[in-house]
């Protein structure tokens, strides 16, 4: 195998792990919007949260009381690039019954953006993957 065959192999076989990926985070954002629970809630407080490239996102620390309730301080499984919500803000949140610290905020179109990523991931994958498959065939041809 030549040198450009093995660095197309290796564009095809990082589009295999975009698609596990992209399905992953797609079965796991499904099965917890499927099983969330939505109740409304203040946000409490917002903090920085520096990322591994140096760069920062916010955090957002809630508190709401659940169907059974019980009530919860935790913060929003999604992060934002800047403060997204006033302090003492009322949202409406989604937390899944079985651990009640795994909460996010229900932004309708952020949120939306967020159940994207799944097939997006799913989506480039298979565009990498096609591509090395049809890469190596015409080389080989």
């Amino acid at each position: 195998m030549s040198y450009i065959e093995t660095i197309i192999a290796l564009v095809g076989l990082l589009g295999l792990a975009l698609v596990a990926a992209g399905l992953r985070r797609a079965v796991r954002d499904r099965r917890f919007l499927r099983r969330g629970v939505r109740v409304p809630a203040k946000v409490i407080g917002r903090r920085p949260r520096t990322q591994a490239g140096g760069g920062q996102r916010w955090l957002t620390s809630l508190r709401f009381t659940t169907v059974d309730g019980d009530e919860v301080t935790a913060d929003s499984k999604i992060t934002y690039p800047r403060p997204s919500h006033e302090l003492g803000a009322g949202v409406e949140v989604i937390y899944d019954p079985a651990n009640p610290r795994e909460v996010m905020i229900a932004d309708g179109a952020r949120g939306a953006l967020r159940t994207l990523a799944g097939p997006l991931l799913i989506g480039m994958g298979a565009v990498y993957a096609a591509g090395a498959v049809v890469a190596l065939l015409a080389i080989r041809a």
